[in-house]
């Protein structure tokens, strides 16, 4: 018997191939690992923006977030994007200054597209302050881009009552509001973080990474989700056409 026998009806570019061909490509080519290779790299790309005004506490959530100081000394890449508008990068997340009057003929698509397409946006404000016009436009400007958006008070512990505040926001913004204090970290691992991840699942990697407080958390969604997934494409009556499948969730979990 002829040894190209056994790939009659195969694709051309397999003949060449010995048979008995690797059994790794062969997976390789059933769970779409180049497609997981490539997914698991934009998960490392991926960015959040936290836009605000000057001294809304930008630099003081982020450095709550990362566990360790960001300094008004250290240095970083800033770079200004147009009028006023400031962008500082600190590997996953950025912050954004933004004035209170919008420069002219800025787009929604543009705004992104320059900030590198972020996978959140967080617009920050100060819970001490009054709420200006100009959060309500940026906000505005910023909900008509279509990416996913939290709005977060921050400075709650100066607040007599923060139950008012919320409301307030609310009714002028127009849009749930999360309330935190950067300072003391309320509201940020019970409040913030959950948030984050329950509106940007895809974040739980690249944040788990980076953000000590949530890493647990991350890690044990990721690995619930798994299971779940696991579990459903098990209940299949036929015996090892799951395997393929189940290899390409484990791997995916690590």
């Amino acid at each position: 018997m002829d040894r190209y026998d056994f790939y009659e009806g195969e694709p051309e570019e397999w003949r060449d191939e010995p048979a008995g061909r690797d059994w790794f490509s062969t997976l390789r080519n059933v769970w779409q690992w180049d497609e997981l290779v490539a997914e698991i790299s934009r998960e490392s790309q991926a960015r959040v923006a936290i836009i605000g005004a000057n001294e809304v506490g930008k630099r003081t959530l982020l450095s709550r977030l990362r566990g360790w100081s960001a300094a008004d000394e250290e240095e970083t890449a800033a770079f200004e994007l147009w009028e006023g508008v400031t962008v500082e990068t600190f590997g996953l997340f950025l912050l954004v200054n933004v004035p209170e009057r919008m420069p002219e003929g800025l787009a929604q698509a543009e705004f992104l597209l320059a900030l590198g397409e972020p996978l959140l946006l967080i617009y920050l404000i100060d819970a001490s302050a009054e709420i200006t016009v100009a959060d309500y436009r940026w906000i505005a400007t910023l909900r008509a881009a279509g990416r996913p958006l939290l709005l977060v008070a921050n400075k709650i512990d100066l607040v007599e009552e923060p139950e008012q505040f919320e409301k307030t926001a609310v009714s002028k913004l127009g849009m749930p509001t999360t309330l935190i204090s950067a300072k003391t970290g309320e509201g940020i691992e019970s409040t913030l973080l959950p948030i984050m991840l329950d509106t940007v699942p895809r974040l739980a990697v690249p944040l788990g990474r980076e953000v000590t407080l949530l890493r647990r958390k991350a890690a044990g969604r990721i690995i619930k989700q798994g299971a779940i997934l696991s579990g459903v494409i098990g209940v299949q009556p036929i015996q090892l056409l799951d395997l393929p499948f189940q290899i390409m969730v484990q791997m995916g979990v690590l």
